[in-house]
């Protein structure tokens, strides 16, 4: 009976190991990254570029880590069989000072901080994009679908936010000194603002505005707006 648990065991073993890889990219300095598809993505900033994926092997087979320029695109090309082992494929990623990070599709995008001048941040689909850290002069923010953006804490001066559709940016410890907002469909916005908030609404859902700035609204949706200082333009 031992006997057989060691190799019902080994088997299992074995059949894993032929399951799951590694896989190790070369990329240049870059500051653009871009993922499309059901890909988790791990970015850590601040170290010298690398990529390494885990991941059932068949999928390892069909990604595709490119670059152009300054540009990494991460994606993954249809599999010969149509058919690939249950798993997700999951790539640590780092570079030094990213500027742009793009997710497309039902992905995700996990990112330690993003610390430069001008950050801009795009998300189209129903994946997910989470920065811990964040600090810039100028923050662009473009979200399309039904995914959701979260910044855990950030200082930034200018903010431009243009989301549409039924997506959700949840970032109370963002911190803007300025903001101009676009609020499209049944969306929800949080965020800290502390001058002033432009508020350009079209849709539905809610709008957050936390901190003391005065809100400048153009309300032609029925989204419901909460800010203590708002004035109707």
């Amino acid at each position: 009976m031992a006997f057989r648990l060691i190799i019902a065991t080994f088997a299992l073993f074995a059949a894993a190991s032929v399951s799951a890889a590694d896989e190790r990219f070369t990329v240049g300095s870059f500051d653009e990254l871009v993922v499309e598809g059901d890909i988790i993505v791990n970015l850590e900033t601040g170290k010298a570029p690398s990529a390494k994926a885990q991941g059932p092997r068949e999928k390892l087979g069909a990604l595709r880590i490119e670059q152009q320029g300054r540009v990494v695109r991460i994606r993954s090309v249809a599999l010969q069989s149509g058919k690939a082992d249950k798993g997700p494929v999951t790539i640590a990623v780092t570079g030094r000072d990213i500027k742009r990070i793009a997710l497309i599709g039902s992905g995700k995008i996990t990112a330690n901080a993003l610390n430069v001048d001008t950050t801009r941040i795009e998300l189209r689909g129903s994946g997910s994009i989470d920065v811990a850290s964040l600090k810039a002069f100028k923050l662009v923010t473009i979200i399309a679908g039904n995914g959701r953006l979260n910044i855990t804490k950030g200082d930034v001066v200018n903010t431009e936010l243009a989301i549409d559709g039924s997506a959700s940016f949840g970032s109370s410890g963002l911190v803007t000194q300025n903001l101009k907002l676009v609020h499209n469909g049944p969306a929800s916005t949080l965020i800290t603002v502390t001058t002033t908030a432009e508020i350009n609404n079209t849709g539905a859902g809610s709008i957050t505005i936390e901190g003391s700035a005065t809100c400048l609204v153009r309300k032609a949706g029925s989204a419901t707006i909460n800010c203590k200082k708002e004035q109707k333009k």
